[in-house]
């Protein structure tokens, strides 16, 4: 029976972390989410860049929303705006 009290939390805990509004991402793999590698997300880090991290304790980790809004804003639509001749 405790065994699977265990295991009920433990999917309850994860469907919480598959659902929150706020789903973060570690290091590898926000790098993976933006095609980035994870030294130019260090780097990026160190110079005080987007895109913005919560830091907890030691571990750095990335919200999906804020990764998705540093692509969009790295969006270059070339119809838009631009003068062609």
């Amino acid at each position: 029976m405790k065994a699977f009290q265990t295991e009920s939390a433990d999917n309850t805990q994860q469907e919480r972390r598959m659902t929150s509004p706020h789903k973060s991402l570690n290091e590898r793999a926000a790098a993976e989410h933006l095609g980035l590698s994870v030294r130019t997300l260090q780097k990026r880090r160190f110079e005080r860049q987007d895109p913005p991290y919560l830091k907890i304790g030691r571990s750095v980790r990335y919200r999906l929303e804020d990764l998705d809004a540093f692509l969009d804003a790295h969006r270059i639509n070339p119809g838009k705006g631009a003068a062609h001749e």
